[in-house]
């Protein structure tokens, strides 16, 4: 009933609005439709002029600068040759000093000697005759001339010389061409703001308009030189062709969208009017909200909390107290509402459950991954370690012989030592990894990183100056000491220094830089080899992945230093990119006082 007495007011009220409202906006837009279609068929014709000077003057540049290269006296001489490979070589010397997208040598008979620029082929016999609206512009032949999918625009100049009794005799024809584009007709669009579409007959050739295409028919046949109105997949456009339709210049047509010109003009107008509607239809709601309240209301409140629950709020009230069948309805909309809530509640409670489960899931399935990788890691270097540590006795006792046959002064004594203390270690590190699966804490002193890589360096001085690779030190004069493990350390200084030569085969620099920065003491290394691809980085550290060659390397070596550096509680971290070379940090916490 109260729905009944709302619309019995607010209906006709409404209604009248609306004609008014629709009857005021077709006399607006008629009146300022016959003023926009004045406004831009002006600007239109002052558009065509201006494309068409800008035209003309671009043809009177390129005739000019095409006879000053037709007068060119190496390029008489090469056309008067016949020979095409001499024409091609001056031709492509002239071409940019044309400034043009084309450039065509041909004899006397339009056989084609030489050609120049991105254009495709024009064949082997080209003369103006294969223009389209050629016409003869200040001793050139001009025109349009299609290839593919492209269009030029063409000029040809003759190529002449004079005989002994000064007569002229024609050598040959060049032809120079520009593009006209996409790009090309883009300017000019912003030059003329204004759509362009140049015709030829019935067939559109290039167009700036989305609506057409490049190759399809221009089938308003009506359009003339004088400024009309056409549609164009149900839009209207205002369009003017151009005076010099079958000249030199070619036939376009200029366009501008009626609806975006007469959109600045009627959106103030028709948000104006808009806005008095709507206040007037405020108006006449509220009268008969106004009316109608004691019968709407408990309507209403459920409407408002059916909208609620409909958009997952199912905590909204439905205050509706009457004890009639609108109360009864929602007093049991209610009771579904409560229902739907507690539904609801064991749902997430539910979801929460089996989200935790499969992040429980994901953690346990990465810890098996991982220890699986240890354990074939732990194995293979159990079995290398094994298979190595004979040999590495057997050099040991052979250094330390050697060592007591040595007398003290003698310069290879300390080189001795040096090769028995890296057996000594390398015989440690081997026993170390015998127990891999027993693993023993290692001996942990105050050491110097810098010192451990100076050592290295000055070892290796011999490996760097076969690769012609310098080395750059940028390191403090005291430099601060860590708490670690000397031996294990300069295992992961030496694999750093030895992927670092490998990456530079050809020579190059690796610069040691470092310092204390936040408690952490910080020492990298960076060389100018390959790089590391962005795929190949994240899996750097896994173990047995490698880059090299089977018989450089099998992928340990950055693993083994990255559970090292873990095992110090710091860090290993690299930056590199394809081509730009390598850094390798590795952060250490710096040793308490």
């Amino acid at each position: 009933m109260s729905f009944k007495l709302r619309t019995k007011i607010l209906f006709p009220a409404a209604g009248v609005i609306v004609v008014v409202v629709f009857a005021s906006l077709a006399v607006i837009n008629n009146v300022v439709r016959r003023q926009v279609l004045s406004n831009v068929s002006r600007d239109l014709t002052r558009a065509r002029q201006v494309f068409d000077e800008l035209q003309q003057r671009q043809l009177e540049l390129l005739v000019e600068r095409g006879l000053l290269v037709a007068e060119t006296p190496y390029l008489k001489a090469a056309v008067e040759t016949g020979d095409a490979g001499t024409v091609q070589g001056v031709a492509e010397e002239v071409f940019g000093a044309v400034r043009s997208d084309l450039l065509v040598i041909t004899d006397r008979n339009g056989h084609l000697l030489a050609q120049v620029g991105n254009a495709p082929p024009v064949g082997q016999n080209f003369a103006p005759t294969s223009l389209h609206w050629r016409e003869t512009f200040t001793m050139a032949e001009v025109g349009l001339l299609p290839l593919n999918s492209t269009l030029y625009r063409v000029i040809f100049v003759p190529i002449a010389n004079r005989g002994p009794r000064n007569e002229i005799y024609l050598l040959g024809m060049a032809a120079f061409g520009i593009r006209l584009d996409r790009a090309y007709l883009d300017h000019l669009r912003s030059l003329t703001n204004s759509e362009i579409v140049f015709v030829y007959g019935d067939k559109i050739l290039e167009t700036t308009l989305a609506a057409l295409k490049p190759d399809s028919r221009w089938v308003w046949k009506n359009v003339d030189s004088t400024v009309t109105t056409i549609a164009i997949n149900s839009e209207e456009y205002i369009v003017v062709l151009s005076e010099a339709r079958g000249s030199s210049l070619g036939g376009y047509a200029l366009l501008r969208s009626l609806r975006e010109e007469l959109a600045p003009l009627l959106q103030p107008i028709e948000s104006a009017v808009i806005g008095v509607a709507a206040l007037s239809i405020i108006f006449a709601i509220g009268l008969s909200y106004v009316m109608a309240h004691s019968v709407a209301a408990p309507v209403q409140k459920l409407v408002r909390a059916t909208d609620a629950v409909s958009d997952g709020d199912y905590d909204h009230p439905i205050s509706v107290n009457t004890k009639d069948e609108i109360g009864h309805l929602a007093r049991k909309f209610d009771e579904m509402r409560q229902s739907l809530k507690r539904q609801m509640s064991q749902l997430a409670q539910r979801n929460t459950e089996l989200e935790t489960a499969l992040h429980q899931l994901e953690r346990t399935q990465a810890e098996l991954v991982q220890s699986e990788k240890l354990a074939a890691t732990g194995k293979i270097t159990a079995q290398l370690s094994h298979e190595l540590n004979n040999p590495i006795h057997n050099i040991g006792s052979c250094l330390e012989a050697a060592r007591k046959k040595i007398m003290a002064n003698d310069p290879a004594a300390e080189l001795l030592d040096m090769a028995y203390e890296e057996v000594l270690r390398i015989s440690k590190l081997l026993r170390q990894m015998l127990e891999f699966y027993r693993p023993q804490p290692a001996e942990h002193e105050p050491v110097s990183m810098a010192q451990i890589v100076g050592e290295i360096l000055k070892s290796s001085d011999e490996i760097l100056l076969q690769h012609r690779i310098r080395c750059k030190l940028e390191l403090p004069e005291l430099f601060p000491c860590v708490h670690g493990s000397r031996d294990q350390l300069k295992q992961v200084f030496l694999n750093l220094v030895l992927n670092a030569i490998d990456a530079m085969p050809d020579g190059g620099e690796l610069t040691v830089a470092g310092g204390e920065k936040n408690g952490w003491v910080c020492l990298s290394l960076a060389d100018t080899g390959a790089g590391i691809s962005a795929k190949n980085l994240p899996r750097i550290f896994d173990a047995f992945f490698t880059t090299k060659s089977s018989a450089s390397g099998v992928g340990l070596g950055l693993s083994v230093s990255y559970g090292i550096v873990r095992g110090h509680g710091g860090r290993i971290e690299v930056e590199s990119a394809l081509g730009q070379g390598a850094k390798f940090t590795v952060k250490l916490p710096a040793e308490s006082a």
